[in-house]
């Protein structure tokens, strides 16, 4: 395993949303894998990406990565859908937050 820090990691995320086409909720996922729950909030920013299915708690904190949930260092979604109403948020503006706020997960 190669470790990078975070200024090569955002690096290589923002070079790769240079060609990445699609709308993002894919890029959303990595970075709530890649990225630790901030401490100060006790979850990951929401996505404003549409209205997913099933909805997600109320309190964010009772499922800090929505909709990913961490299971032994290994990354299941369990929202297969959003209708999306209107302009997604760009996944970019969360690579932005991170990169400002973000620590790197650590692995086991």
């Amino acid at each position: 395993m190669i470790k990078v820090g975070k200024p090569v990691a955002v690096e290589a995320l923002n070079e790769y949303g240079g060609v990445y086409r699609g709308w993002g909720h894919e890029m959303f996922s990595l970075l709530r894998i890649l990225f630790e729950v901030p401490k100060n909030t006790g979850a990951m920013p929401p996505m404003m990406i549409g209205a997913p299915y099933p909805t997600p708690p109320e309190d964010p904190r009772k499922f800090p990565r929505w909709p990913i949930v961490m299971v032994d260092d290994l990354p299941f979604s369990v929202c297969p859908t959003y209708t999306l109403m209107g302009f997604p948020e760009h996944w970019t503006d969360h690579l932005k937050y991170f990169e400002k706020h973000g620590i790197i997960k650590k692995t086991r």
